[in-house]
């Protein structure tokens, strides 16, 4: 029986890392479509990509089991008109490019996950917001563009029109935590100067 084939968009950001470390000894061919040339290792082989456009990295999702696309500019930067764009970019044009391969591949991924933002949601301190009764933020807020980069990447992600065989999964993400990574090195540096403190108040469940 041949390995399963896992395809891993964005593999190289803080989550896609985690993966691989957790993936990489596994019975499996884990492909990473990467922007920077990497030596492959273990099970794990990359292949260049921009997140743009059509390549040879397209054939790779011919026969393979699953493809996860994390691809995305991190949103840890200065909310600068160039840097805005980026991160609208950069997910809506991997999101759409990855759903064109698909269409093109004679045996597409069974399933393709695609990373998105539980910043989707109103900001909430009555409730949890979770994907089934979770309200989707539709009015004003001070962080609209977030919002509206969640409605937007999502929406690229639904319109792909994949085969009926190809099952599609939205991962909602929130803020992720990591003793390497993530925000506990940011918030650790913030309590170090001094600027630590509560963060909420606690919802009871």
């Amino acid at each position: 029986m041949n390995a399963h084939k896992i395809i891993l968009a964005g593999g190289t950001g803080f989550i896609g890392q985690l993966l691989i470390n957790h993936l990489k000894h596994e019975p499996i061919e884990l492909v990473v479509l990467s922007r920077k040339p990497s030596a492959n290792h273990d099970n794990v082989r990359y292949v260049i990509w921009d997140g743009e456009t059509s390549g040879e990295w397209i054939s790779e999702l011919n026969g393979a089991n699953v493809l996860i696309n994390l691809a995305g500019k991190s949103v840890d930067c200065r909310y600068t008109l160039h840097n805005k764009q980026l991160i609208m970019d950069s997910r809506i044009k991997s999101t759409k490019v990855l759903g064109d391969a698909i269409c093109q591949a004679q045996k597409p991924p069974q399933l393709w996950i695609n990373s998105a933002s539980a910043t989707i949601y109103r900001h909430a301190l009555d409730r949890q917001m979770d994907e089934d009764t979770g309200e989707i933020e539709n009015g004003r807020s001070d962080h609209q563009f977030s919002v509206q980069v969640c409605k937007t990447w999502e929406q690229t992600f639904w319109d792909a029109q994949v085969p009926a065989t190809v099952r599609k999964v939205v991962l909602r993400l929130a803020i992720v935590l990591g003793k390497e990574g993530g925000v506990i090195p940011v918030l650790k540096r913030l309590v170090l100067c001094g600027l630590g403190g509560t963060m909420g108040r606690v919802i009871s469940l």
